[in-house]
């Protein structure tokens, strides 16, 4: 869990400082509050969700593993459909370009995700 904990930290920063200079110019002008709201929400759902995974990794019934697996997936999805929801229909963005940088993140994200729990199935199984 500290590993990817640090490798969290590590993508997290290295997005953080993308979007500090990407933010900069006048195309993120009109969703800059957002991208950044996203960032922080997509780095919690992901530690948060990594988390849950975490948990049924340790359960001594291994059987119920890949149901835990798929509700950590679901859940941070429909996490961030909930959240694009709310500025899509409730807060409406009107640049609809500001999907662009929260899917670059959510893809970065999911794939740091996806990477570590293959590295730990791949420790697991040996």
């Amino acid at each position: 869990m500290r590993i990817f904990i640090k490798k969290l930290a590590v993508v997290a920063t290295l997005l953080a400082l993308v979007l500090f200079f990407i933010t900069d110019t006048s195309y993120f002008q009109e969703f800059l509050i957002f991208t950044w709201v996203s960032w922080i929400f997509l780095t919690i759902l992901t530690a948060l969700v990594f988390f849950i995974y975490y948990q049924g990794t340790q359960m001594q019934d291994q059987s119920r593993f890949m149901g835990i697996f798929a509700v950590s997936i679901a859940l941070k999805f429909f996490a961030a459909l909930i959240f694009l929801s709310y500025f899509i229909f409730i807060d409406p963005i009107k640049d609809h370009n500001f999907i662009l940088p929260f899917f670059a993140m959510y893809f970065i994200y999911t794939a740091l995700m996806m990477w570590e729990v293959w590295s730990k199935s791949k420790q697991l199984s040996k």
